[in-house]
């Protein structure tokens, strides 16, 4: 491959938690190759701002811009063992409510970001509340729980590493069913480098890499309107 660069955006918690062990793989095959890099929870204009490629999470519709997903994450409801201790454990949603939750706002909406369940099929919101609030950076709320400070919601690849080291505890994981998409996107009529189709395929193999995602969901190329959350 000719030597290159690459502008990618990515949301703190993939970017974070993901996306290094997928890059490094990247630059070991393609050492030649730069990848300028922007970490934040801002939905960039990939035309406008000139990226290449983002990585988005939401839901993807028919035209606009073309997008593949990656992976599907499992969000997992979490809380430290000294909080546990001093609070208990929530037995069901109604008991959640009476305690500490850490909500997060939404960048750009300023409206509190819901936390979702599945419980027998069945995929619903709820809505937390408390009286710390976080903005900004959604990573926050894990650092928060960690300390002791409450119970939060985040994706299993945060959180799973901490649960086995016994920083954190998993609560009602009957309710904890729901995933979210993850997709790389770039725009319609834009031609790819060689370097920036070389990477959608390296972010393509996190499909058949991690532990925690839903069968059968494939990862081919198709045309969207991208209806993404603001990044998280």
């Amino acid at each position: 491959m000719d030597t290159g660069r690459v502008r990618l955006s990515v949301p703190t918690t993939y970017g974070h938690y993901r996306l290094p062990e997928l890059l490094a793989g990247f630059s070991a095959r393609y050492p030649e190759v730069r990848i300028d890099l922007s970490i934040a929870n801002r939905n960039v204009d990939l035309v406008g701002e000139g990226y290449d490629l983002a990585i988005r999470l939401g839901s993807l519709r028919d035209s606009g811009l073309v997008g593949r997903k990656l992976e599907d994450r499992l969000l997992r409801l979490v809380a430290s063992p000294d909080y546990l201790r001093r609070a208990g454990l929530p037995a069901d949603l109604d008991a959640l409510g009476a305690h500490a939750c850490l909500p997060f706002v939404m960048p750009g909406s300023g409206k509190v970001n819901s936390w979702l369940f599945a419980d027998q099929g069945r995929e619903f919101e709820w809505i937390p509340s408390g009286n710390v609030v976080v903005s900004d950076d959604v990573l926050g709320t894990v650092s928060l729980a960690e300390s002791g400070m409450g119970i939060c919601q985040a994706y299993d690849f945060i959180v799973d590493a901490k649960i086995a080291q016994g920083k954190l505890v998993a609560l009602l994981e009957r309710l904890g069913g729901r995933s979210r998409p993850f997709s790389v996107i770039y725009p319609p009529h834009q031609q790819l480098s060689p370097a920036a189709r070389a990477l959608i395929e390296r972010l393509s193999a996190s499909q058949s890499a991690g532990a925690a995602r839903k069968s059968g969901s494939a990862g081919g190329t198709r045309s969207y309107s991208l209806v993404c959350l603001p990044s998280r």
